[in-house]
């Protein structure tokens, strides 16, 4: 039995710090930082990072949101881009990482910093 003490309100929890990871055309992480804004959403999107310039990323500044780009050609290989994608992340130190149209297999990093989220 539940009594009413024991009971947390939506109000009363902080959101949850989420980055967003998106590659294209934005419309899935539109609508997760458009859910993030209603009153009662149990998250908050705190930046979008993407491997490449895309719609998302134009979408998340227009909003107000952080974006990054860690693009591939910019790092010798892939173990190298997934680390700085990795630190990238880290610094926003988020307690969710959503995949939101993200087209990249993310590498044993990259997961391995952000196990369950």
């Amino acid at each position: 039995m539940v009594n009413a003490e024991s009971v947390v309100s939506a109000e009363s929890v902080d959101p949850c710090p989420v980055v967003l990871l998106a590659s294209g055309a934005g419309t899935l992480a539109q609508s997760v930082i458009d859910a993030a804004g209603e009153s009662d959403s149990p998250y908050r999107i705190i930046a979008l990072v993407s491997d490449r310039e895309c719609e998302a990323v134009a979408h998340a500044g227009r909003v107000g949101l952080p974006t990054v780009v860690v693009r591939p050609a910019d790092h010798p290989d892939r173990a190298a881009w997934d680390r700085e994608l990795t630190r990238v992340v880290r610094e926003f130190a988020p307690d969710w990482v959503v995949s939101a149209g993200f087209m990249r297999i993310l590498g044993g990093t990259f997961l391995g910093e952000f196990p369950g989220r």
